[in-house]
């Protein structure tokens, strides 16, 4: 069980302290209502402590460690696709990771969760999905309208053409790729049907000029069901289909991970962590719905703002 976070080896000065980071006495005690979750104060003090001084008197940071890109460091290195991975995705070397990984692509990855499959392990391979469709769409519209407002905003910033004034591209875009992650087969479906092939317009100096890049969709065969969902007993603890589809579950669930952080920026639901930590395994911008105070200094809720957490 983990008691404390502590920066190991500590000096000198921190083992007379004893000075704890953060305190994390269970799995999942931040998810937990009943207790004080974790601050960002404990991260900056993670950070402050991580910036090699010079001796004990505190000199100046010899480092420019942040938790950002320290995150995204540690996970980089360890987490790696094997390539058994393609036994759940057969296309996954040969079509997504190229398409994702194309410099000529501006690539953003899009996470919605429903919660479509939530009993879908537990209840076995007979286990029917029904799936509210007027409710998915509702929960996806705010998500994909950020990606627009964001897929927008990038064309305009690497293709080129920056507050009206033109000039020299960071990079030429030639296709716009959505990767989209959902436990909605529907949403899938929705999806790939209202946005993948349509054009989206570059413009350049003049309307004239203007450019249309071809947009596409990409999905995964994830059917988005939870290794240990709401309602798994014991009396599948030993069944070998439920073990596999476990498995399977588990293995897909990664991969989605995988391939969101593989991505330019991501555009998430702001309520659960798997959208944020797949992008901050790249060090990735992540957009969702965050609190900002406007001109006038009040808190406003924006929709596709910027989170802090990527």
């Amino acid at each position: 069980m983990i008691r404390h976070l502590y920066w190991n080896p500590p000096t000198k000065k921190q083992q007379q302290q004893q000075k704890q980071l953060a305190a994390v006495p269970f799995y999942r005690f931040a998810y937990n209502p009943r207790y004080e979750k974790l601050k960002s104060d404990d991260f900056r003090e993670l950070q402050t402590l991580l910036l090699h001084q010079n001796g004990e008197r505190g000199g100046a940071p010899q480092s420019s460690f942040n938790v950002h890109t320290g995150f995204a460091c540690a996970f980089s290195s360890l987490f790696q696709l094997s390539p058994e991975a393609v036994r759940y995705e057969k296309k996954l070397f040969t079509h997504l990771l190229p398409t994702l990984r194309d410099p000529n692509n501006l690539v953003l990855g899009i996470y919605v969760r429903t919660g479509a499959t939530e009993g879908k392990t537990s209840a076995g391979a007979g286990y029917e999905v029904v799936e509210d469709a007027e409710a998915h769409i509702a929960a996806a519209t705010e998500i994909l309208d950020c990606a627009r407002k964001q897929e927008a905003l990038y064309v305009q910033l690497l293709g080129g053409e920056e507050s009206g004034a033109s000039r020299q591209p960071q990079r030429r875009i030639n296709k716009i790729v959505w990767m989209l992650v959902t436990d909605s087969q529907y949403l899938k479906e929705y999806v790939s049907t209202e946005y993948d092939g349509m054009d989206v317009v570059l413009p350049a100096r003049g309307r004239d000029d203007a450019t249309d890049i071809p947009r596409v969709v990409l999905t995964t065969s994830s059917t988005g069901a939870h290794t240990r969902p709401k309602g798994a007993g014991s009396s599948h603890e030993s069944d070998g289909s439920i073990d596999a589809q476990r498995t399977e579950a588990f293995v897909s669930a990664v991969i989605d991970w995988f391939l969101l952080g593989e991505t330019d920026l991501v555009v998430a639901s702001r309520e659960y962590t798997f959208g944020p930590t797949a992008a901050m395994r790249t060090a990735r911008p992540i957009y969702h719905r965050v609190l900002q105070r406007n001109d006038e200094g009040s808190l406003k809720n924006d929709p596709c703002g910027r989170g802090r957490m990527a």
